[in-house]
């Protein structure tokens, strides 16, 4: 039977985004937390794709992210992205980052085991944080059942 993992390590609620304000989902993969009793590891590079929709839950921006222990990177996400007409005073979006299993097969290889932490913010253009968007943290695992 086929199994199939998911890791979702961020997802927000609606937010929206005022004049001039971009949001950021910053990525952070902590060195050395590896499961001690796991016969398995995570892949030599963890790779979380960011996801940006529309209050219609359309696809505005999709990003990959490449990180090993110790790395962090950030993806972000402009008001001109989520469209619309101009007198939108704060377009609605929501986002999830999820981690892609790039194990290829490998049975020595697991990418739950990726450690990825994220958060969320939104920013204007001074770059100063006004709001931390809420992160509703998920982790979903489905595994073969045998008969």
């Amino acid at each position: 039977m086929l199994v199939l993992t998911t890791l979702v390590v961020f997802l927000s609620s609606l937010v929206g985004l005022g004049l001039g304000q971009s949001a950021k989902v910053i990525l952070t993969y902590p060195p050395g937390l590896l499961p001690i009793l796991s016969p398995k590891a995570p892949p030599s590079t963890c790779e979380v794709e960011v996801q940006f929709f529309d209050a219609s839950s359309n696809l505005v921006n999709s990003q990959v992210a490449s990180l090993t222990p110790g790395q962090s990177a950030q993806v972000i996400l402009t008001r001109s992205e989520l469209g619309g007409p101009p007198s939108a005073i704060h377009p609605l979006f929501w986002a999830q980052a999820t981690v892609v299993d790039n194990c290829n097969g490998s049975p020595g290889c697991d990418a739950t085991l990726c450690n990825i932490e994220a958060t969320g913010e939104e920013s204007d253009p001074s770059d100063s944080s006004d709001l931390v968007i809420r992160n509703q943290t998920l982790f979903v695992r489905f595994v073969a059942v045998g008969n």
